[in-house]
Formats: C-alpha cells, sequence, structure tokens
C-alpha cells in the first residue's frame, strides 16, 4: 500500500523560524514520498491545560496559528482537542489513535525537543521503536539557533514582555502582529489629540508591553474598511491610555499616518516595528498632544530609516 501522508505534530504557537525548518522538512519529505504534507496540532496548548502557560499568553490565535502553518507549507492542519483524556492517554496510545489512523502513515518530521504522552514519556526514540513496527519513518530536525540560544516560543515571550519587538520579530521571523475589530473611540482624539483607530486585544493573545510603537498597519474588510490590502505606517499607544481614560482597560489605539477615514467596524491588522517610548501620565491635554507629535515625528523617521521601507517587513506578517 502507497503511503499518502507525511505529518508533523506539536503547538506551533507562534509558527516561528524554528518551526519554518520543521514545515521545511516536512515539505521536502512529502515531496520526496509523494505524499501529502499533514500538520497535527493541538488546542487548547497543553501548557495551557496543565496551566504552565496563561490562556492569554499564546502567541498566535489558533485560526492565524492554522493559517500560518498553511502558508509554511501544511496542505492540511490537523487540530487536535486538548483535554484530561487526552493528557492521560499513553505515547503508544496516543499514536494509534491520533496518528496511525487511516493507516497511509509515510512518516513523521519531530521537533529535536518534541515530547508527547502522558508524563511526557513519548519521544523521538519511542516513535522510532513504533515506527518500524508500523512502516513509517521518524526525521528529527535540529534547533534553529539566533544569538547563541534556540528559538522558542518561551524566549519569544520574554521578549515581547519587555517591548523588545524587533528582537522578538528576528526570532519569529516576521514582525509580531495583533487583530481587532475597531470599536467606537471616546472622540477626544479626533477632537483635541489625533484620531485613532481602537480594539480590544485578543483576549487569548500575548500583549507586548505597554508603550508607544511604530507599527505597520492593514485594513481589513467591515464597515468603514475597504479591505486594501495596502499598507499604512502608524504609531500604536498599546496600554491604559492613563491621560485620559481611568477604565484600567488595555486597548490597541492606533494613528495611522497620511489616513482619513472611519474605520470603525473594520478589522485592523497591525504588525510591531519598533518601540519608540514607555506609556506615561502627562499633565494635561497639550503636553500629550507635544509627546504624540513627537512620536509621529520618530516613526517617520524610522518608517524612512536607511533608505528602505520597514513596511515591506510586515507584508510577512500576512
Amino acid at each position: 500500500m502507497k503511503k499518502s501522508r507525511v505529518a508533523t505534530l506539536g503547538v506551533f504557537d507562534g509558527v516561528h523560524r524554528g518551526h519554518r525548518a520543521l514545515l521545511e522538512t516536512l515539505g521536502a519529505e512529502a515531496r520526496a514520498a509523494r505524499a501529502r504534507p499533514f500538520a497535527y496540532t493541538f488546542d487548547p496548548p497543553p501548557a495551557v491545560h496543565f496551566g504552565r502557560l496563561a490562556r492569554g499568553h499564546q502567541l498566535t490565535p489558533l485560526p492565524e496559528r492554522i493559517a500560518l502553518l498553511e502558508a509554511h507549507g501544511a496542505e492540511r492542519v490537523v487540530v487536535i482537542p486538548f483535554a484530561s483524556g487526552l493528557a492521560r492517554l499513553e505515547p503508544e496510545a496516543f499514536v494509534a489513535r491520533h496518528l496511525l489512523p487511516p493507516g497511509d502513515l509515510a512518516g513523521l518530521v519531530i521537533g529535536y525537543d518534541y515530547r508527547f504522552g502522558a508524563g511526557a514519556r513519548g519521544d523521538a526514540a519511542l516513535l522510532a521503536r513504533i515506527g518500524r513496527r508500523e512502516g513509517f519513518w521518524v526525521r528529527e530536525v535540529g534547533a534553529v539557533e539566533v544569538g547563541g540560544a534556540p528559538v522558542s516560543s518561551t524566549r519569544i515571550r520574554r521578549l515581547l514582555g519587555a517591548g523588545e519587538v524587533a528582537a522578538a520579530a528576528t526570532l519569529l521571523g516576521r514582525p509580531y502582529r495583533l487583530a481587532g475589530v475597531v470599536i467606537p473611540g471616546r472622540g477626544i482624539g479626533r477632537r483635541a489629540l489625533v484620531p485613532t483607530a481602537n480594539f480590544h486585544p485578543p483576549a487569548e493573545q500575548l500583549l507586548p508591553a505597554d508603550g508607544i510603537y511604530v507599527v505597520g498597519v492593514r485594513i481589513g474588510a467591515g464597515a468603514g474598511g475597504s479591505g486594501s490590502p495596502a499598507l499604512w505606517g502608524g504609531v500604536c499607544n498599546l496600554g491604559l491610555a492613563p491621560t485620559i481614560s481611568t477604565s484600567g482597560n488595555r486597548l490597541v489605539e492606533t494613528h495611522l499616518l497620511d489616513y482619513d477615514g472611519d474605520l470603525v467596524g473594520a478589522t485592523l491588522q497591525i504588525c510591531f516595528l519598533e518601540r519608540l517610548r514607555d506609556e506615561r501620565r502627562f499633565a494635561d491635554l497639550d503636553a500629550l498632544r507635544r509627546a504624540i507629535d513627537e512620536d509621529i515625528a520618530r516613526a517617520r523617521g524610522v518608517l524612512g530609516a536607511r533608505g528602505e521601507n520597514r513596511l515591506a517587513a510586515c507584508k510577512d506578517a500576512w
């Protein structure tokens, strides 16, 4: 019987450069075997289920994770619900239940540190033993290192938590991004400061440290949006907006450079390019406006730095 499926499995949170190396190997092995490349992932991530990772600290919400896996070579993404029953499943039983049916598995591609099954007892050696019995091979892909250390989702989370979005982008292979539907604002920005498009961040996704960032923006479909693929430069305030708000809710507020239009109801996607400064409280709106003007001027300088269009980096984020 011809084996028609080559698979990889993992959480793939972030679909970062290490994951992409694994997906490249998956694609190459699938082509060599004339088979279809499958990616198996889990939702929620096991670390969330076991309480080692807060639900709001994921790098990629599930729809984005699936889209990125497909964009980097997985012909089909299979989502395995992660619950207590799966957590208690022995490694051999997991393979039999989720990977072997319908019996056409040619091979598995896994990361160098991948563990699975009850007590994380499953590893590459165990998979190889099962494979010899069931007729599939196993390829283990080594770490991708940047700065002398392996690229990992944990390392990326630390960088984002410190506001180091440019360093995080180096490990991700693209700028970090957030998306949301624009909501009506307080009107203060348009009347007294600068117009902003505001949205609440996804509840499950990690936010970079509060602060002011240079961002790239794409306007998606929705009321007030054109769905245009054009990229806009912007300045994003991520945080509590302490000078004009007392709600205590974090908000993503973005001023699009040279854009004039109503975006309420549109889906806005932003990618983080560089951090300008901390968020802080100002004495009055005049002082805040002066700071915003300085932020906009600095953002224009960043976007035009070294004669290259920094927004081009955002194309890999979408």
